[in-house]
This record gives structure tokens, sequence and C-alpha cells, in this order.
């Protein structure tokens, strides 16, 4: 009877190992896609317009399988924008990110969540743009795919880049001219030092690191790439008059211009040459070059040039045609995009994601492996880790609430708050300091978010917001500040078009003070 007992307990358990091998097995098998998607798939490098050309004759509902519809569905995002059309909607790329998070490759869901970034990326949403390329990262480096790898870093760079993230931008640039100086790839590896050098301009590196990178890439992009030379010319000219070095300014600018194909073209250059004659009071010939530069398509050197025009015409005593200038820059200086505003949101989601979101990947990878136990564990945890963190959350919120109000009322009966409501008492700069270090403790880094918001605010405006903070009214503040009932208003329209845009109204400033 024991030995009986014994037999079917091993019967059981490699009837057991017999199912999970076949599991494993079938989860491994993978139906050939159709021949139209492999045929597509061969292409996509090589031929990236034969490819479109192919998948164009196709929607999701030309095909019934799920792998069919997830790889039509990464195909087809992968051919437009190695085609160079503009992504619009999400909706088709979320296709093959779902289905291959759950049932592909690290190579497919890389691929998946970098194109998915680039989706993001074409419109304009740079947070979720860098939330897809930290995931794709660590997925291609287990894929072990080298090109797709040094692809989605030199995009991630230039997202860093732009939203003035530096640092980060440079160290991913570095390791890129590494990897291209070891493969010879000259033309590449003169594009990633220009993006160094102007990485160097604008965030005002030492002079001679930035233009060794601007002159290599020159150097490399002899024979391969005029735009890459005639960038780094720009470039370098630019370096130079930020540096006072007038001379070397011109020199670089008139390479450009002799390497430019039209007025279009040359406008950038003919704009540094005439900020140069501006800061050696040949007016005439700055006025010359900054004309030639209105050719140009864009916002900023328009804005700039217009900007040059009215400081010569000030300066020469025609104030009306000084005027007219300063006010065309004006209207282009609206045009100028501002992507400041994400950095900090950029900065949280790279640190957050490198932490999270590799981790759950690298869990699902262990769960594949050791299948139904650890699926159970993980539930398990993650639902009473779940409670805990609800519980936790929830009390400090209960917590700071509390806080909050305990000093709200502590600072609403303290003597600063009421000698402010005391409107006919006179009141003097060391009781507008003490006021606003009064609701700095009540309210955490109030005025260091408003100059975060706002860093030209002036000191009256701090004080105009610190009265909109306790509670007075225009009335009462005509009492404390040194304005008219009319020149309140005026101010607070003012502040309010500066903080919140064009269309603000003194309401909504009040509104975002009290939020605040």
């Amino acid at each position: 009877m024991y030995d009986k007992n014994i037999e079917l307990i091993r019967m059981r358990k490699n009837a057991i190992y017999i199912l999970i091998l076949s599991l494993v097995l079938f989860g491994c098998y993978q139906r050939p896609l159709h021949p139209m998607l492999q045929k597509a798939e061969r292409l996509i490098q090589s031929r990236p317009d034969s490819a479109l050309a192919i998948l164009e004759h196709h929607t999701t509902r030309s095909f019934s399988d799920s792998a069919d519809i997830a790889a039509y569905a990464l195909l087809r995002t992968q051919a437009d924008d190695k085609n160079y059309i503009d992504h619009t909607s999400d909706s088709l790329i979320k296709i093959a990110v779902s289905y291959y998070d759950r049932h592909g490759s690290k190579l497919q869901q890389a691929q998946a969540h970098y194109y998915w970034g680039r989706v993001f990326q074409d419109r304009g949403d740079d947070v979720h743009t860098a939330e897809q390329y930290i995931n794709a990262i660590p997925l291609a480096q287990k894929s072990k795919n080298d090109a797709l790898i040094y692809l989605i870093k030199g995009n991630l760079a230039y997202l860093y880049w732009h939203n003035e993230m530096f640092k980060e931008a440079t160290s991913i640039y570095k390791e890129l001219a590494e990897r291209y100086r070891s493969l010879h790839d000259n033309t590449r590896l003169a594009a990633i030092y220009l993006n160094l050098g102007e990485i160097g301009l604008n965030s005002n590196r030492d002079f001679a690191e930035t233009s060794s990178y601007l002159l290599e890439a020159i150097s490399l992009a002899k024979a391969s790439d005029t735009n890459i030379i005639k960038d780094s010319y720009s470039t370098l000219s630019y370096l130079c008059e930020s540096h006072n070095r007038w001379q070397q300014a011109i020199y670089y600018a008139q390479k450009g211009i002799n390497m430019a194909s039209d007025h279009i073209d040359k406008a950038r250059f003919n704009l540094v040459i005439g900020h140069v004659y501006i800061k050696l009071k040949r007016y005439n010939d700055a006025y010359l070059y900054l004309k030639n530069s209105l050719y140009s398509q864009n916002p900023t050197i328009l804005y700039e040039a217009y900007r040059g025009l009215s400081s010569i015409m000030q300066k020469q005593g025609n104030i009306k045609q000084a005027m007219i200038y300063l006010n065309k820059s004006m209207a282009y200086s609206n045009r100028i995009i501002d992507i400041n505003q994400q950095t900090a949101t950029v900065k949280m989601i790279k640190s957050k994601l490198a932490e999270q979101q590799i981790k759950q990947y690298e869990s699902k990878e262990n769960s594949q492996k050791i299948i139904i136990s650890f699926v159970l564990l993980v539930a398990i945890g993650s639902y009473i880790f779940y409670r805990r963190q609800k519980q936790t959350t929830l009390l400090k919120q209960l917590e700071n609430e509390d806080e909050l109000e305990l000093r709200r009322k502590k600072f609403e009966v303290s003597d600063i708050y009421m000698k402010f409501h005391q409107n006919n008492i006179s009141l003097s700069n060391q009781d507008f300091a003490l006021l606003m270090h009064n609701i700095n403790n009540t309210y955490p880094k109030f005025t260091k978010r408003l100059r975060d918001v706002l860093p030209t605010i002036r000191e009256e405006e701090l004080h105009l917001c610190c009265l909109e903070k306790i509670g007075l009214s225009p009335k009462e503040m005509e009492k404390v500040l040194p304005l008219s009932k009319s020149g309140i208003h005026m101010a607070r329209e003012r502040l309010a078009k500066k903080i919140l845009g064009t269309e603000a109204k003194a309401k909504d400033l009040h509104e975002f003070i009290i939020g605040l």
C-alpha cells in the first residue's frame, strides 16, 4: 500500500512537469507572420519607402490573428517614422505595445516602446516621450541589439538637451561618440560633436572645449555632410560672439555665408555679423547685415534681428523707426517656444522610471520562469503592499492637512497678520519682510514657487501677491500700498498676464495665489 502511494505521487509529479514543459514549449512556438508582413519586415531597414507602400494597402482589419495585427501596428508606425511622416495618434502603436508586453521578445518590446515614444515626441509630449525611451533602453540592452540601443539613446539625449538637461545629454552623447569612433562612422561622429558643441554654447561651457568639438565636427564632415559643416560654422560664430571674440565670429560667419545656398540659409550668419558690428559701433554695416537676416523664417532669428535694428535706430536718434522695429520683434517673441517648464518633470521621470519601471519588466521576466507560484506570491505581496501604502498615504494626508490647518489658524491670529488687516497703520519694508517670512512658514516655499513661475518678479509684485494670499481686497490694498485703486487694478492685471498668460484677469491671479 505504501509503495503504491509513493508511485502515485511520483506519477502526479511527472504529469505536472510534463504539463509545465508543454505550456512552456507551446508558449515559445510562434506561428510565422503573414507573408505580406514578412516582406515589409525585410524591407523596413533598407527600403522603408517600399515597406510603407506595401503596408498602406492594409489596416488592422486585414488580419485575424492577434500576432499579425500587432506586427502590422509596429511595422506601420516604424515605416511612417522612417519616411518622416509625423505621428498624430498613438492608437495604432498601443496595439503593438499591449501585445508584445505580454507575448513578445525583448526586441519587440523595446521596439514597441521606442516607437510609442516617437509618437509622443511628434506630438510635443516630452514627458511621455522620456517615459517610453527609458522603458525601451533596458529591453533593447537585453535583446543585445546595439543599433536599436544607440538609436534610442540618441533620441533620449536629444530630448534631454532640448529640455536643458545638459549634463544628462552630454553623458549620452559622449557614449555615442565612443561607439561611432570605434565603428569609424565619421558622419555620425561629426553630428555628435556638433551636438556637443551646441550644448556647450547653450550651457556656457569652456570656450576651448566647445570650440574643439565644433572644429572636429567640421574636420570629420568635410567629405560627407555640408549641413553639419554649416551648422558648425553657425554655432562657432555664435560662440565667438558670446565670448567677445569679434574677428573670429565674423570669420566663421563669413565661412557659413560662402557655403549657404540662398538668402534664407545665409540669414543666421548675417545676424551674427550684424550683432558684432553693433558692438563695434559700425552701425551702417550692422544695419545692412541685419536687414539681410530678415530673409529667415526662424522666429528667434527674426526676433533678434528686429531687436538689433531697433537698437541701431535708437542709437541714431530715429525713435519712431526704433519703435516700429521693436514692435515687430515683440510679434515674433510670442512665437518662440519655451520648453523649460517640463525639465523638472522629465528629471523626475528619468529617476523614477529607471528605478521602478525597469523592475516591473524584470519581475515579469522572472515570473515566466517560476510561473504559477511566483505570480501568486507577487499578487499577494502587491495586494498587502498596496493596502499598506494606501493606509500610510491616507494617514500622511490627514496629518499634513491637520498640520497645515493649525499653521494657518496660528498665522491668522499673529501680530503681523492683524497689523496688515488694520488699515490705518503705516507699514514698512520690514513689515513686508516679516509678512513674507510668516507666509512661507505657513505655506511652505510660497515666494520660491512664485519666483519659479516668474523668475523676473519684482519685490513690489511679491508684496502684492502676499496681500492677495492674506485675503486683502483691492480697496484694503489701496491703504497698504502706495497705489490708487485703479493703479492696484492695473498692477494685478499686469501680474496676472505675466504669470498666467495674456488672456488672464485679476480674478484669475487671485485664484492662482490662493491655490498656491
